[in-house]
């Protein structure tokens, strides 16, 4: 039988776990006040990579109590069992997508990003921080193809997977007021003004012309008239 109160003298109490439990229930306060948990749910604010001092949203997931007060060893067990499989063949892919999507004169530098991903994810973000940002989004956007935002944020840490997820945006597909033509941007509204103006334009020069045209019609049979 556990004895809480024995615990509590010789762990709990410790000024850095005092620091941890706080951090804990900030996490799940944090939670609550998006909608994602509930008082007495039976669930518990998970930290993702086993840190209760890192807060961060995407560290953050509801699961169950049983999950979550397993020791922290029997889930990376879990993590590492299925990164055994699936890791060298999902960093192989990117790899190649990576290498795929190069040009001139990015090349060289393309192909040396896809060696440190068949290396290992940490080389490649490592080698992804030293490049030039035309490459960064070369690369960013060969990872976004291949990547899912929930698998980018499962392999990195999370300022890392957001600089990744930042350049995930089309150009093609993107709206406002920075993308010429697209959404109700400057460009669009003065184009409508210009046709708009140009149509008035033509209408106030034929008006013109067919009254100058009149106005000689008139000049002319009054001429003839005088002289009969």
């Amino acid at each position: 039988m556990r004895n809480y109160k024995k615990e509590r003298e010789n762990y709990h109490s410790r000024p850095e776990q005092m620091v941890r439990n706080a951090a804990r229930k900030r996490a799940r306060r944090s939670m609550e006040r998006e909608g994602k948990a509930k008082a007495g749910d039976g669930k518990d604010v998970h930290h993702k990579d086993n840190n209760p001092l890192n807060n961060d949203k995407n560290n953050l997931s509801l699961v169950t109590q049983h999950y979550n007060r397993r020791e922290p060893r029997l889930r990376q067990e879990d993590v590492q069992e299925m990164s055994v499989m699936d890791e060298k063949r999902m960093r192989m892919r990117v790899a190649q997508a990576i290498q795929i999507s190069g040009g001139a004169p990015n090349t060289y530098a393309i192909h040396q990003s896809a060696d440190a991903m068949r290396k290992s994810t940490r080389a490649f973000q490592l080698h992804f921080h030293k490049q030039r940002s035309t490459v960064r989004e070369i690369i960013a956007k060969a990872v976004n193809r291949v990547m899912d935002k929930k698998a980018i944020f499962f392999i990195w840490d999370a300022p890392f997977a957001k600089l990744l997820i930042s350049f995930s945006e089309d150009i093609g597909t993107v709206t406002g007021t920075h993308i010429a033509g697209t959404g109700d941007d400057s460009s669009t509204v003065l184009v409508k003004k210009k046709k708009k103006q140009k149509k008035k334009l033509q209408i106030r020069f034929k008006l013109k012309n067919q009254k100058l045209l009149k106005k000689r019609i008139i000049d002319h049979v009054l001429a003839i008239q005088q002289k009969v």
